[in-house]
């Protein structure tokens, strides 16, 4: 079983790579829409994965000239929603290997877990 898990993450765009279906998703994530037709990835398999949202529509903001989206939520990790979303995000951001994103943690433990690009 999943535990609460709270995420606070910014992540660069590319916006050489993003495509439509990426923007639409990140839409409908953000306003809880369930289309008829999902990307056909794990993330959308998982039955909970528009509970992982970013903290407002408007998240693709200018910062010294490139475009971000940030995360602040809080949900339960059931089926490692976490790792899928990333997995399905990170071929459209613009980041070093390794470089920080952000954080997570959960209500079992005491330490924050950093979040790399991989």
């Amino acid at each position: 079983m999943g535990m609460l898990t709270k995420i606070k993450l910014r992540l660069k765009i590319d916006y050489k790579k993003i495509t439509q279906q990426h923007i639409d998703m990140l839409k409908n994530i953000y306003n809880a829409v369930h289309p008829p037709n999902l990307p056909d990835h794990p993330f959308f398999k998982c039955e909970r994965w528009f509970l992982l949202r970013p903290k407002d529509i408007e998240c693709l903001h200018y910062m010294y000239g490139e475009k971000y989206l940030y995360f602040d939520c809080e949900f339960k990790n059931y089926d490692n929603e976490l790792d899928k979303f990333l997995n399905w995000i990170f071929p459209v951001c613009k980041h070093e290997d390794h470089e920080f994103l952000g954080i997570y943690y959960n209500d079992h433990n005491d330490w924050m877990t950093p979040i790399y690009y991989k």
